[in-house]
């Protein structure tokens, strides 16, 4: 059974967390010798519990989410024989968010006379991250991008034939919707695609730990849904198991304040890929991870008009857990990731703002807040007065009126001269007050195994791990701390080229 959902209900409300958080090791004997060293000459899965299941294939591919997919179906297409394996039951993973794909000269451009170079593209994202990022994976993606849509079309994907900027988001028209902007014109037929080449496809079975034989891939590990052990022994793995945005003690351990994480995303994302790597000897770079996270009311959902008003309208005020303002609130405009990059640094955020700034509202703001409030929601409060808000939100309430002045004043002179805010976006804060605690929806984490442009799992030296693949989440490398929804749909353009990236490699390899 396949959901359906499209990147806006994604992200304002989408399924379930995570299967929780994955240990150090699997079944005692069956974590892997790590690839460094002398340990690297033993067979990894000499110790491990007798399986129930033994099979082979040529390549196994972690995850049946959208870059799993294109992985499945590519090596496939090279005359490989693949498993597939999904530890959910159904195919997508959160690709089942997305409404289409990055892509540059590809023939619907060609046909529209939208004409985009590479240097555009380049430059774009290079002035972004303050050249942090590296130019020739965004070479890469952007000169295969045009012949993938072809591709995916070869396959059955269906488009809409509309590409546009992604409005009102995007910085160049490069985004190309899907058919009914659903993610299901990909996930169906790519899913039958792969069926139809012979991929095994195993889902509600888990990947769990590598066998590693003379520094080498030499199989894998998984657990079936009755808890069942089964060995695949191959040549090369594919690791494409969608990020750890689920795994509440990963995140934690990277510094993040995971009791203001609300995860959003699809179940599944445990960091399956990430743990398997790492124990491998691959380098884990997930403190160099971007996200996609939104900034949202705390004990509610992002479909609530209440959070789409917060994470949309600049025009309120967000103060600290010292009732200080931190931020040029219309930094949303800019790109969604920068709201949820300033509110890291702060130990609370809350969203001021009075009745003057909804009076003309029409989405039902004020009735949906009042709803949650009779709901039992104790994170949102409408006062009266300065101090019963500072109190309802447990900050100082000298603290909080020296902010509300002061930020009154600058919309009457119509100069921010704190953090230099629009004129236009300067509303004056007049009770009765609203006040809301806010939190983190986390659908996906981006990266956090270092790869190379062949899709290569590193070592801390630099060097390739003999058969060990990345793609999607799990080895991108893109963006240098935000995901740039300004470069649209380049993340899920980048899962299809990294899963046929992968698989054209590890296909090379075994063939060498």
């Amino acid at each position: 059974m396949l959901k359906t959902m499209n990147r806006r209900s994604f992200i304002i409300g989408s399924a379930a967390g995570a299967l929780g958080v994955t240990g150090a090791s699997f079944l005692g004997g069956c974590s892997p010798t790590n690839t460094q060293g002398e340990e690297a000459n033993e067979n990894s899965g000499s110790n491990a519990a007798t399986p129930d299941e033994t099979i082979s294939a040529d390549i196994v591919v972690v995850g049946g989410g959208m870059s799993g997919l294109a992985a499945a179906v590519q090596a496939a297409q090279l005359e490989k024989t693949v498993v597939l394996l999904e530890c959910t039951g159904i195919l997508g993973g959160n690709g089942a968010g997305t409404e289409g794909i990055f892509a540059v000269n590809s023939h619907m451009q060609q046909e529209q006379g939208i004409e985009i170079t590479l240097a555009e593209v380049v430059a774009h994202e290079q002035e972004f991250f303050n050249y942090k990022v590296n130019a020739l994976l965004w070479k890469d993606l952007v000169e295969a991008s045009g012949e993938n849509i072809s591709w995916l079309e070869e396959n059955g994907v269906r488009f809409s034939g509309v590409v546009d900027d992604y409005p009102p988001m995007g910085a160049i028209p490069a985004f190309h919707w899907w058919a009914d902007h659903s993610a299901q014109s990909y996930i169906e037929p790519m899913g039958a695609k792969a069926e139809e080449l012979g991929v095994d496809i195993r889902l509600n079975t888990r990947g769990r730990s590598l066998i590693i034989n003379n520094g080498a891939v030499a199989g894998i590990l998984a657990e079936t849904a009755d808890g069942s052990l089964l060995q695949i022994d191959t040549k090369a793995v594919i690791l494409a198991s969608g990020g750890y945005a689920g795994n509440m003690e990963k995140l934690a351990s990277l510094g993040i304040n995971t009791d203001m994480v609300n995860y959003l995303g699809m179940e599944g994302h445990n960091g399956d890929g990430l743990e398997m790597a790492v124990q491998a000897g691959a380098m884990d770079i997930s403190l160099n991870a971007s996200y996609l996270r939104e900034t949202t009311v705390a004990g509610s959902t992002p479909a609530d008009p209440a959070c789409q008003f917060l994470m949309t309208n600049s025009t309120p005020i967000w103060v600290n857990q010292d009732a200080e303002r931190f931020v040029n609130e219309d930094c949303l405009s800019v790109t969604s990731g920068c709201v949820s990059n300033a509110c890291s640094n702060q130990e609370a955020i809350f969203g001021i703002f009075g009745q003057s700034t909804i009076a003309d509202d029409t989405t039902g703001v004020a009735e949906n807040l009042q709803t949650l409030i009779d709901g039992g929601n104790g994170d949102i409060h409408i006062a009266d007065t300065v101090q019963e808000l500072a109190e309802a939100l447990g900050v100082d309430t000298e603290a909080l009126q020296t902010t509300l002045d002061r930020y009154n004043a600058f919309c009457s002179s119509g100069t921010d001269e704190d953090f230099a805010k629009p004129a236009n976006k300067l509303i004056s804060i007049e009770a009765p007050y609203y006040g809301l605690r806010l939190s983190y929806a986390y659908m996906c984490s981006i990266g956090g195994i270092r790869s190379n442009r062949n899709a290569e799992i590193l070592d801390p030296q630099g060097k390739p791990i003999p058969g060990l693949y990345a793609a999607g989440a799990d080895g991108c490398q893109l963006y240098g701390g935000t995901y740039t929804i300004t470069m649209p749909g380049s993340f899920n353009g980048n899962n299809i080229y990294s899963g046929r990236n992968a698989a054209k490699h590890a296909a090379a390899f075994i063939e060498a």
